[in-house]
């Protein structure tokens, strides 16, 4: 609303607000949330998958965590309740599911699909202070393919995106808007997908 009143042409990152009349640039969680939801299935029964994922109202959060449920639906497994977790974006929320799911039993065996590498990263330090291996313990696929995803041990698998195109893209709509203020208001979705490394695999 603020943004509308201003009348300064404006694109927004990482939510869609075409239908409020904002152009928006947004990643395409299907493809790479669903890779990466497959992958786990490969070699960990549905029923032992959970997203651990940041904020519920978070866009893309929300976005990822509706994939996997879909994921797991189609391959005859419908997603409980306890399988879909949501926190914040943060290490220490990694951290902390990853001692609640070890109190209550389930972290071994688990194959776990984080809603960003900080998540991810969290439960694997908890997970090998506790004394659970990963891989040979648990799964985890991250999500953002950060520089951390390299360096940690071991490596992550995680969902990769392009920051570069996504700020590029942004760019151009912007001066596209400020060129022609009444062109059609567009969303523009760039994909994601999966790049496994030593966390996920069997």
């Amino acid at each position: 609303e603020e943004m509308a009143s201003t009348k300064l042409p404006t694109v927004v990152l990482d939510t869609d607000l075409s239908s409020r009349g904002v152009d928006s640039v947004i990643l395409d969680n299907t493809v790479g949330a669903k890779q990466a939801t497959e992958h786990l299935l490969a070699g960990t029964p549905a029923a032992r998958c959970t997203f651990v994922g940041g904020p519920r109202e978070n866009f893309d959060s929300a976005a990822r965590a509706e994939v996997f449920k879909a994921t797991l639906a189609a391959a005859g497994s419908p997603a409980r309740e306890d399988q879909v977790c949501f926190g914040d974006y943060s290490l220490a929320w990694g951290r902390e599911w990853a001692e609640r799911a070890h109190r209550d039993g389930v972290l071994s065996g688990a194959a776990i699909l984080a809603g960003n590498d900080d998540i991810a990263i969290g439960i694997l330090r908890r997970a090998a202070e506790l004394g659970v291996q990963c891989p040979g313990g648990f799964r985890v696929v991250g999500f953002d393919d950060t520089k951390a995803a390299n360096l940690v041990t071991p490596r992550l698998s995680s969902v990769t995106l392009s920051m570069e195109e996504l700020g590029s893209a942004a760019v151009r709509m912007l001066v596209a808007r400020i060129e022609e203020r009444d062109a059609p208001v567009v969303c523009e979705k760039y994909p994601t997908r999966l790049v496994v490394r030593e966390s996920s695999r069997c």
